[in-house]
């Protein structure tokens, strides 16, 4: 015998179907109009932190109501502050701000990080270029002269001059 033939299927409640529904297609939240966080808080919980935040410029009542989003953003991208040794923030800034603080430093340490590869590069480009071994082979053809180049790597290059 079918157990499922004696239970009466469970009716699922319409804000339980659309919380699910929204969990599921989290990313084109945008305008929420007047419905609270609360109701919204799961689906929220999915988003990135640029989500979010798009979501928090389009729908500035419902802010104040993310912080605990804000913090688990936080601590899944830079630690637990608690267990870091990180001095947690005061009342003062929202995880939210703190949140953007870090991002801003670390855009900031990215570009640092690129300048001084793309300085150390040009520096070893330098480098190589001062370390060529040239011989020149000059001849004089009609008023030009014509030098002809050879550096240890063996490539040739000819450069003209009108005299």
């Amino acid at each position: 015998m079918d157990k499922n033939a004696d239970t009466p299927p469970k009716v699922v409640a319409l804000k339980e179907l659309c919380q699910q529904k929204l969990v599921k297609n989290y990313s084109r939240i945008r305008c929420l109009g007047a419905t609270p966080q609360f109701l919204v808080a799961k689906a929220l919980s999915q988003c990135t932190a640029e989500q979010l935040e798009t979501i928090e410029e389009l729908n500035p009542h419902i802010m104040d109501d993310n912080e605990g989003l804000w913090w688990q953003l936080y601590a899944k991208k830079y630690g637990d502050p608690s267990t870091t040794g990180e001095a947690v923030p005061s009342d003062m800034i929202s995880w939210r701000e703190r949140y953007r603080e870090m991002r801003l430093d670390d855009e900031v340490r990215a570009h640092e990080m690129r300048e001084r590869v793309r300085n150390k590069v040009k520096e070893a480009e330098r480098e190589r270029d001062a370390r060529k071994i040239r011989i020149a082979d000059i001849k004089k053809v009609g008023g030009i002269v014509k030098t002809r180049t050879k550096t240890n790597e063996g490539a040739h290059a000819e450069d003209e001059q009108y005299s």
